[in-house]
């Protein structure tokens, strides 16, 4: 009875070690605040960019898809990117265009978000060859949407695509110290084409950008 009666404190002491570790554990939450999505026409081939100035001068985009709090969740490289080649042979065509960048904290701050149209894809519609793809000038749609406590969409902008090297500003916002989404405008703000990589590598998107 005696070595019962041991076994039993021993896992209780146990137990309660274990159980104090796990509340002295930090719990790091793994969330989103601000979704910013960019759309456009499943059946343009076309290879367009989102990108993002933080408040504090740096860029998130396809070349630097992780800034800290901000993150480019997915760069849709048009055609590109909607080809996938199956384990078993063949191939199946994704029709998908978007882009979707996420604030995982609410820093104060002005924040800036442009749409660059980056390169040309020539090439038909694979699963449906005898459709025409939409050609530019076109349209896409960004959206911003605050998604903690619930979603709640606060903006959608439309960008005129015509040529390669086109940039629009979508909209620009302000997070004020009270952590609310305010001041948001739509006045144009050029900042990708002032980027080395931007500017001067047109239509050449290398592995390591992502592109």
């Amino acid at each position: 009875m005696n070595i019962i009666l041991a076994f039993v404190i021993m896992f209780l002491l146990a137990f309660l070690q274990i159980n104090e570790k796990i509340v002295k554990t930090p719990q790091v939450e793994s969330k989103a605040e601000v979704l910013v999505i960019l759309t456009w026409s499943d059946y343009n081939n076309d290879d367009i960019d989102l990108w993002m100035r933080l408040p504090d001068g740096q860029t998130v985009n396809f070349n630097t898809k992780d800034m800290g709090f901000a993150h480019l969740e997915r760069d849709d490289r048009g055609i590109g990117g909607d080809i996938v080649d199956l384990p078993e042979g063949g191939r199946k065509f994704i029709r998908l265009n978007k882009e979707v960048l996420t604030l995982r904290a609410m820093v104060p701050g002005r924040y800036d978000v442009n749409v660059q149209f980056y390169n040309v894809n020539e090439g038909v519609m694979y699963d449906e060859p005898r459709v025409t793809p939409v050609k530019a000038p076109f349209k896409g749609k960004v959206t911003l949407a605050r998604i903690n406590p619930s979603y709640e969409e606060l903006d959608v902008a439309e960008v005129l695509m015509s040529a390669p090297g086109d940039e629009k500003t979508a909209f620009s916002f302000t997070i004020n110290d009270e952590l609310k989404i305010v001041d948001i405008t739509h006045n144009p703000v050029l900042f990708v084409t002032k980027t080395p990589f931007a500017s001067d590598g047109m239509g050449h998107h290398n592995d390591a950008a992502g592109h």
